[in-house]
């Protein structure tokens, strides 16, 4: 189990690693999930699908719905300034760097990974809004499918990154700077005793995913569609994060950290305080040993490269699930699972439960993921950190180790890993198929409530929604 003090830079370097290119993601490449999980749907709900499909809705800006949203006088004039004010208010906060896009593809055109203190940031490159060859530009027609596919990734465009009124949300972890914030927002540790109990009382997944399905209601209410499944597609994203094994504990498995360097780390700190403890009474003690006075010989300096290594983990599961799975076999979706997660009455994610819900993620799939990637993966990262951290430079290269574990999946190394490889392609399939029909379920149920809040046509395939 971690100290409590290494629990700092752990939850902060698993919130940073968020911050990569979306071609080396799996739940964070959410239109990849959303997308596969809504095409599914012409096996699991062929009537979700047609409508998802066959129905087309305009790209309409922001403006369009705040002005229904906060109608303002005559005398009082909407500006860039009052509807920068009016978004902040309408998303309860958002990063500094957030603005709102019009884009079909993104990419990062600036990574920056702080390996000493734990953190990372990221710059993205988006579509013209207005460009020709955008399918998603200002004023063009789309299928609902495609924006809730698109925009399930916007959450991570910045939105919850560096978000000031997170910046001490948390004593015990310090203040919070760049993607660490997202741990508030991303993550849902309420049943990990491992966290910090005033970590756990300020996260607000729940209310990320009440908010944005408020909105979405607010906005097919007032006969914005584009926007209804826009807003509905953040929803997904934050209730996706959560059937992450890493996003719901902190340690799916004890083997990813090496406690034995912690615990030294720990009795290296002890003995520099005791000594400088002796020295204030005139009684020094005997030097401490030389590992004390390396790189890396305290517990803050330990613990930031015990969660990059745990970083590695989490990103080879999401980097395999997602180009061995996701990718390879899509397939996959067009069933249900025999034992779907329950979907809270009413879309009610309330956060007593998002806890229930998480704990039946945490007991069906949790140790199972741990188990199966460290027995794929063996403990190597655990023993040389250094290798550790290259993996997560070269992520987002061909070099990735996802490429490395689906190529691997195809021709495996001799019997004992095809079983290993078998566990965790099985282990994995499984949670993602929960994450689909769980996004299935909230849209279908979802697009029941619009039917009494907005008069647009369910019935004319191919024609555009009004506006």
């Amino acid at each position: 189990m971690l100290q409590r003090k290494s629990l700092k830079i752990t939850l902060f370097l698993i919130a940073g690693t968020f911050a990569r290119p979306p071609s080396a993601q799996a739940w964070d490449e959410h239109a990849n999930l959303t997308r596969a999980a809504l095409q599914g749907a012409q096996a699991t709900d062929p009537a979700l699908h047609a409508l998802l499909t066959t129905h087309q809705v305009q790209v309409r800006p922001l403006s369009s719905f705040l002005a229904k949203h906060f109608p303002l006088s005559a005398e009082r004039p909407r500006t860039a300034r009052t509807e920068r004010l009016q978004l902040e208010y309408l998303l309860k906060d958002v990063g500094p760097d957030f603005r709102v896009q019009f884009t079909s593809r993104y990419q990062a055109s600036e990574i920056i990974l702080d390996w000493t203190k734990g953190w990372s940031a990221v710059a993205y490159q988006f579509d013209n809004p207005l460009g020709p060859d955008n399918p998603q530009a200002l004023g063009r027609y789309t299928s609902p499918l495609e924006v809730l596919s698109v925009y399930s990734d916007e959450p991570d465009w910045l939105m919850d990154d560096g978000v000031e009124r997170l910046a001490n949300a948390a004593p015990s972890i310090g203040r919070t700077v760049g993607t660490a914030s997202r741990v508030f927002r991303h993550f849902w540790y309420h049943g990990d005793p491992d966290v910090p109990a005033d970590v756990r009382g300020a996260q607000e997944l729940d209310d990320r995913v009440a908010l944005f399905i408020k909105l979405s209601r607010r906005a097919f209410e007032v006969n914005e569609p584009y926007w209804g499944y826009r807003f509905l597609a953040s929803a997904l994203h934050y209730l996706q994060d959560i059937t992450q094994p890493f996003h719901i504990r902190l340690l799916p498995d004890s083997g990813f950290i090496n406690s034995i360097r912690l615990a030294q780390a720990g009795l290296c700190d002890l003995h520099l305080s005791i000594d400088d403890w002796g020295h204030s009474l005139g009684n020094p003690r005997t030097p401490p040993p030389d590992r004390c006075s390396r790189e890396g010989g305290n517990m803050d300096a330990q613990t930031v490269q015990e969660a990059w290594v745990l970083s590695a983990y989490h990103m080879a599961l999401e980097d395999f699930s997602n180009r061995a799975i996701a990718l390879g076999n899509p397939l996959i979706f067009s069933r249900r699972p025999e034992q779907p997660l329950p979907l809270p009455p009413g879309n009610q994610f309330t956060g007593s439960l998002l806890t229930e819900l998480t704990g039946k993620i945490d007991e069906r799939f949790t140790v199972a993921i741990g188990e199966s990637l460290l027995d794929v993966l063996g403990r190597r990262w655990v023993h040389h950190p250094a290798e550790a951290r290259a993996t997560l430079e070269n992520l987002w290269t061909e070099n990735s180790v996802g490429i490395g574990l689906a190529k691997r999946l195809r021709s495996p190394q001799g019997r004992r890993e095809a079983e290993r490889m078998a566990r965790l392609e099985k282990t994995a399939t499984l949670l993602l198929l929960q994450t689909a029909e769980l996004s299935r379920q909230v849209v279908r149920q979802e697009l029941e409530v619009r039917r009494s809040l907005t008069p647009i046509s369910f019935c004319n395939p191919m024609m555009p929604a009004s506006n």
